[in-house]
């Protein structure tokens, strides 16, 4: 994307600043959070590197309502959803289709609901379309970006204080935020959640209270901790990350399981050394097989949760300082390679 805005020449007669108008979904963090996907240091750290910026003399804009803009101007639409298809038409028939770019976070396989804006009237709109699903990328006119490469920060920003008031062992589970609605893959992640708290009662659930209002979720309020930031002590902290450090496992449960679907849900606990135990994408391993086969726990793989429960409890020490090692070793080369690809590459 960095090349289409420093090549792009548009209409060379305009005279006021260039600008590029971003759209977001509502509730949208700002650009800047969206665009350098600054999650945690290693991602501050590949930004530093690539020299991610907007070229000189490019004015950023709020497209959240029509506002004046030619030929010489772009325009980028975030994971939008239908209340945007107005604003869409305003600015893709002002703007020139090749200064046209847009950016679907989540995919119709994960969200019905947002069927509309893989439709071809929509994507005839832009030039370019990244999106999160493999599946649907050709390299020409979509590309492929992982999840969590889109992701803004203030999520991971979410929280806390006190880390040194959890309990010890640290050996508890987590769930952050499982989203409950009436799809098989939300679906999917509910059963897995109720299977490991009937399993396990040192299962400990994160999120907001409202998770406890689904008939099928009962049984999870013996597990269930707050929501951040307002999780009681001793489950309160500082930041985001800091819970997955404080637990051997992170339950990781993707929102849809498809190729190339890899979201921040998997590199947090990455991040600080935390066992993911991973249901998502079925190609996770073509990454980085190291990492996938000696570090990553893929919960895809056994039986049934029973199954899975059973091997987490018998993991020895030695296995699991082992399962450390390799993410420790490999964790970087992961965040470098899917980090490689993101809209400004």
């Amino acid at each position: 994307m960095r090349q289409l805005l420093n090549d792009y020449r548009g209409d060379q007669s305009q005279t006021s600043p260039r600008k590029l108008f971003f759209l977001g979904s509502p509730g949208a963090a700002v650009f800047d959070h969206h665009f350098r996907y600054s999650c945690t240091p290693f991602f501050q750290e590949r930004q530093q590197e690539l020299g991610i910026g907007l070229p000189e003399g490019l004015l950023l804009v709020d497209a959240k309502e029509p506002i004046a803009c030619g030929p010489g101007d772009f325009f980028i639409c975030f994971d939008p959803d239908e209340s945007a298809r107005a604003l869409i038409e305003y600015y893709t028939s002002n703007i020139p289709k090749e200064a046209c770019l847009l950016l679907n976070y989540e995919n119709p396989v994960a969200y019905h609901y947002r069927k509309w804006r893989f439709e071809s009237e929509i994507l005839d709109k832009f030039a370019y379309v990244f999106s999160s699903a493999a599946h649907f990328c050709d390299g020409k006119k979509f590309f492929w970006i992982p999840a969590w490469n889109f992701v803004n920060d203030f999520e991971t920003n979410k929280t806390i204080r006190a880390l040194e008031c959890l309990p010890s062992p640290k050996s508890s589970f987590l769930v952050v935020n499982p989203i409950l609605t009436g799809l098989d893959v939300h679906r999917r992640r509910l059963e897995i959640i109720s299977e490991f708290v009937a399993h396990r009662r040192s299962f400990d659930i994160f999120g907001h209270q409202s998770m406890l209002e689904h008939p099928l979720t009962q049984a999870w309020k013996a597990c269930y901790r707050g929501a951040l930031p307002f999780a009681p002590q001793p489950y309160r902290f500082e930041k985001k990350l800091d819970v997955f450090r404080s637990y051997k496992f992170t339950l990781v449960i993707e929102n849809t399981f498809i190729d190339g679907y890899l979201s921040e849900k998997l590199a947090e606990p990455l991040a600080v050394l935390s066992v993911p135990v991973y249901f998502g994408a079925p190609d996770i391993s073509r990454f980085m097989p190291e990492l996938f086969e000696a570090g990553v726990i893929n919960g895809h793989r056994f039986n049934s949760t029973a199954a899975l429960i059973r091997y987490l409890e018998e993991l020895s020490d030695e296995e699991y300082e082992s399962r450390q090692r390799c993410i420790e070793s490999h964790r970087s080369d992961y965040f470098a390679l899917t980090s490689r690809y993101n809209i400004w590459n």
